[in-house]
């Protein structure tokens, strides 16, 4: 198990979760009367994703991350599932140039939580430049679009942007939409010793 990686966002996601129409409707709003507040509620959604993601350890909606090593990881774990695709694995090579580490020599679990890339057997790994970071991986997570997220992510989701909507002071949310949004929460085990 490789330590958890520091992921940087390449490209945030362009679809929501759930639509401004949806969003108008659970607040019970006329679609066509609050056109003006638009912007404002898919602000809210996008906050309230992130908040949903951020209790779940987990990514929503399909976003490019990027994350830098100092050595080659195997197996390598990628944080922030779902993991949809690993684009590239690349190192500095003897020269310093990033050279592409084949796709043909690792193997994406997609289906496991968080994603994990293998190391296909009998691969021989390249030397690294000697320099801070040769290693870098990018990869695509998220739900595969809006109808992938599943019903208690996107409930979660409509309650805390209505929250945010109805208080916009910072009050913090009522332990019922934590609840909701913690049933799709990735457990994080951190292994604990006993004193002698």
């Amino acid at each position: 198990m490789t330590p958890d990686l520091q992921a940087r966002i390449l490209e945030p996601p362009t679809e929501l979760s759930i639509s401004v129409d949806d969003l108008k409707l659970y607040l019970r709003h006329d679609p066509s009367v609050a056109a003006e507040e638009d912007a404002l509620l898919a602000d809210l959604i996008r906050e309230a994703e992130a908040w949903v993601a951020m209790r779940q350890w987990r990514t929503i909606m399909p976003t490019k991350y990027q994350a830098t090593m100092e050595d080659w990881r195997w197996p390598l774990e990628l944080p922030l599932p779902n993991l949809l695709s690993v684009e590239a694995i690349e190192y500095r090579n003897d020269a310093g140039a990033w050279t592409t580490f084949s796709a043909a020599n690792y193997d994406p679990l997609t289906t496991a939580t968080p994603g994990l890339v293998l190391l296909k057997s009998g691969v021989t790994l390249p030397t690294l430049y000697d320099t801070e970071q040769p290693v870098r991986v990018t990869w695509i997570a998220g739900y595969a679009n809006a109808d992938a997220v599943p019903e208690l992510t996107r409930a979660a989701i409509r309650a805390m942007a209505r929250w945010l909507y109805d208080h916009r002071d910072g009050m913090a949310p009522p332990d019922g939409i934590c609840v909701l949004a913690d049933a799709e929460a990735v457990c994080k085990f951190v292994g604990t010793t006993s004193g002698a």
